[in-house]
């Protein structure tokens, strides 16, 4: 947190220092630069659109998706990777992309996994990029996606207290 914040913080009140937060981050996000994003989303995902809750992880290099039944697989001589997403209502969807790479994720406890990274399509709010993901197995998480410093750097400023600011609206 960088010096003018602190201060604010310890001289003011928190309801001032709020809006003074507040109305710093909406001049960023008013110039083009920024849109502010709660903790936790809902994000489209590919070009079907799956609707799917995301927690926003500043802390993360990189986004992750839970995926299941992941198999690798060679097409045309090329290295893909077919695996299934459950969308919010449940509802199973295979999908099949190209490998982009494979992930070296250091664990909790101790060494690291590998995971497959492929390309999906991911919505926030209005804007709609073509993002790489890690597929993992996420199921005991609350929340099947993993949105990472690397897709937010492009334009989002998170608020750590709120949630849902930017239903997807790009299809």
């Amino acid at each position: 947190m960088s010096r003018p914040y602190s201060r604010c913080l310890l001289m003011l009140s928190r309801p001032l220092c709020g809006l003074l937060l507040f109305a710093a981050a909406t001049t960023v996000a008013g110039a083009g630069e920024g849109k502010i994003i709660g903790w936790i989303e809902q994000v489209s995902v590919t070009s079907d659109a799956l609707l799917l809750e995301a927690k926003i992880d500043t802390g993360a290099d990189y986004s992750s998706v839970h995926a299941e039944d992941i198999r690798q697989f060679t097409r045309d001589g090329s290295q893909w990777v077919e695996f299934t997403l459950l969308d919010q209502s449940g509802e199973r969807h295979v999908l099949q992309r190209p490998l982009e790479r494979v992930a070296r994720i250091k664990k909790k406890t101790s060494g690291f996994q590998e995971r497959p990274v492929v390309m999906l399509e991911i919505c926030v709010g209005d804007v709609q990029r073509m993002a790489q993901v890690n597929l993992a197995e996420r199921g005991h998480f609350k929340y099947p996606v993993l949105l990472g410093r690397s897709f937010l750097s492009t334009g989002y400023l998170v608020d750590s207290s709120a949630q849902h600011l930017l239903p997807p609206t790009c299809h």
